[in-house]
């Protein structure tokens, strides 16, 4: 199970979920994913009528993922937000400020007992587990193995945000200062097998270059996407998680080249000055099936079955 269901998931925009007409809009826009929002953008008073709002909505995100915060279990909101928004079309359920393994497992058991008394496919539902505390980066490893509907984590570094409270840095526009935070709940993520690990939102919704700065750092750094909190971010936002055509070529090549390579007995090419082998390959493999055209599959394709026909030759 994994929260993109096939999609790849670059962008994630966050929208308050007891403004319909945001939400509306939200459903148009060319984000990947929505997060619909109970927690931080909903006032106290009106989180009733968030999940009565997003309720209705959900039926609605047809042509996206649809996934919602929930409020953390210190709140005391969290059982209502989820008996609110446990139906066939949620993605999944953003849990914030995880701080330990214990409030997933504890979100995976009210998700069985919901799924079960709703009518919705058990498992169906996955954990999105939003690290953005000293507590949540410390504790990564666990976390990331706490439950297995987990199926995405993000890292929230955002300016002024809950990690630059605990940790008391000065945010730069080099983001030396949240690079081991990153990288961190990445290793960690990827060693668990998760397959989505997002970037959390950039603030300035009005700072086009920083923005791409913002993205392009998470990156390069083996990010899979990034959260939005404005429907403008997003253009900017799925333009730096999508290769480029010229990346997609150099990896076309190598498919190519490997699968030439394979008919002839061979486990290593040159292409384009660099060294190529199976692990290269792999990597070529992995950007084409995520970002496929026509001519990119089939030759993936190829690539894949000469491999097995020269793995099987050797046994």
């Amino acid at each position: 199970m994994t929260i993109s269901r096939g999609r790849k998931v670059r962008s994630a925009l966050f929208v308050p979920g007891h403004r319909e007409r945001m939400l509306e809009k939200a459903i148009e826009s060319v984000a990947d994913c929505l997060y619909i929002d109970l927690e931080d953008a909903v006032p106290a008073s009106e989180k009733a009528n968030a999940r009565q709002v997003t309720k209705s909505v959900l039926p609605r995100v047809t042509n996206k993922l649809a996934c919602v915060r929930i409020n953390d279990l210190t709140t005391g909101y969290t059982l209502d937000d989820l008996e609110a928004v446990v139906r066939p079309n949620l993605a999944a359920v953003v849990v914030p400020k995880v701080d330990g393994g214990n409030a997933l497992r504890i979100v995976h058991q009210l998700l069985f007992e919901l799924e079960k008394r709703n009518g919705v496919p058990v498992g169906s539902i996955g954990i999105i587990a939003s690290l953005e505390t000293a507590s949540g980066i410390a504790n990564c490893a666990e976390i990331v193995r706490a439950s297995d509907r987990l199926t995405a984590v993000m890292c929230g570094t955002a300016e002024d945000g809950d990690l630059q409270r605990d940790l008391g840095y000065v945010a730069t526009e080099s983001k030396i200062e949240v690079a081991y935070a990153l990288a961190h709940v990445l290793v960690q993520a990827r060693a668990a097998g998760i397959p989505e690990i997002l970037a959390g939102p950039y603030v300035k919704f009005d700072d086009d270059p920083g923005l791409e700065k913002d993205a392009a750092f998470a990156r390069r750094l083996g990010y899979t996407g990034k959260a939005a909190i404005h429907p403008r971010q997003l253009d900017i936002i799925n333009k730096v998680f999508t290769p480029s055509a010229e990346e997609l070529a150099y990896y076309e090549r190598v498919v190519v080249a490997m699968r030439d390579a394979h008919a002839r007995g061979l486990g290593a090419v040159t292409v384009d000055g660099r060294m190529v082998d199976q692990a290269m390959l792999e990597r070529a493999l992995s950007v084409i099936q995520t970002n496929p055209s026509s001519h990119a599959e089939g030759a993936a394709k190829e690539s894949a079955d000469a491999a097995d026909r020269a793995g099987d030759a050797r046994r």
